[in-house]
């Protein structure tokens, strides 16, 4: 009786456990292209490139046609301070289609490391998501 007692309770520790099944938003990087398990996003780009003394930021946005409604774009160029980055200069546009791109130019940057910080606000509807995503890096 007490071995049957014993495989019962160790069946029912056995059952009782519960399997976890978590969502998880997995960042694919593609160099600068990120593609996004989101909602209403499709794709994401973060880009920084220089030419003579102009540094170009670049910051575009792909929602899911349909769905998405609006995308808001802040882009914030950064320079690296030892190890943490501080953002200079933060400009954006608002679209209501479900592209967006914003670039913008700096001339005569003082030397140092740089990125882009594009912050995206997608949203269908009153309903958004939030996706940040970063250039690589680029000295100047």
């Amino acid at each position: 009786m007490k071995k049957i007692v014993s495989l019962l309770a160790a069946a029912a520790m056995l059952f009782s456990c519960g399997v976890c099944a978590c969502a998880d938003d997995t960042d694919t990087n593609y160099g600068d292209q990120i593609s996004l398990q989101y909602s209403y996003t499709q794709k994401i780009y973060s880009g920084i490139s220089k030419s003579g003394n102009t540094v170009s930021c670049q910051s575009r946005v792909t929602g899911i046609s349909g769905i998405t409604t609006k995308i808001t774009i802040t882009q914030e160029i950064q320079k690296k301070s030892g190890t943490s980055w501080s953002s200079i200069n933060g400009r954006g546009t608002t679209v209501f289609t479900s592209y967006a791109n914003f670039s913008y130019s700096y001339s005569n940057l003082a030397s140092g490391t740089y990125r882009v910080k594009t912050i995206a606000k997608v949203y269908s509807g009153s309903n958004y998501e939030t996706i940040t995503a970063y250039s690589r890096t680029l000295s100047v």
